[in-house]
């Protein structure tokens, strides 16, 4: 009777710790996933930014100075830099959306823009925030610089 009891100890903790290693496991998967998502969204993000002409005549959104602070942004997701992220005026998007259409981790996506020393360059960066498990995650930014091409 000793024995069967040693034995079914020793099987629960064998069964337990593996349990608890592949969650711990699971979870730094899909931690690891919506984080290479934001980045895929700030790559894409600053690819529009970079790919959009700015002339004294012509400027798009991406270009309006907000004097360094962030803003709600919302991407065209137009062109050959398009996502599917399920963009909204507020600037809420979505790292991970199920088959059927239902956001399950959204995140929010803000711009800021400053004009340079030179009035001819812009430094525009992008910032994702989100919440996963209840928990909010250190955001994940962007910056980069375009000139005025005139």
């Amino acid at each position: 009777m000793v024995e069967m009891s040693v034995s079914a100890a020793i099987l629960a903790l064998v069964v337990g710790g593996f349990y608890a290693t592949f969650g711990g496991a699971n979870q730094f998967a899909v931690s690891s996933r919506l984080s290479t998502s934001a980045k895929v969204v700030l790559g894409s993000c600053l690819n529009e930014t970079i790919g959009t002409p700015w002339t004294s005549t012509y400027q798009k959104e991406i270009h309006f100075d907000t004097g360094g602070s962030f803003v709600a942004f919302s991407p065209p997701n137009e062109g050959r830099n398009a996502l599917p992220i399920g963009s909204r005026a507020d600037g809420a998007i979505s790292l991970f959306t199920t088959p059927g259409g239902q956001d399950t981790v959204p995140a929010t996506l803000q711009r800021s823009a400053r004009a340079g020393e030179r009035a001819d360059l812009m430094v525009i960066g992008f910032k994702v925030t989100y919440t996963y498990r209840g928990i909010p995650v250190e955001p994940l930014t962007a910056y980069t610089v375009v000139a005025r091409q005139d």
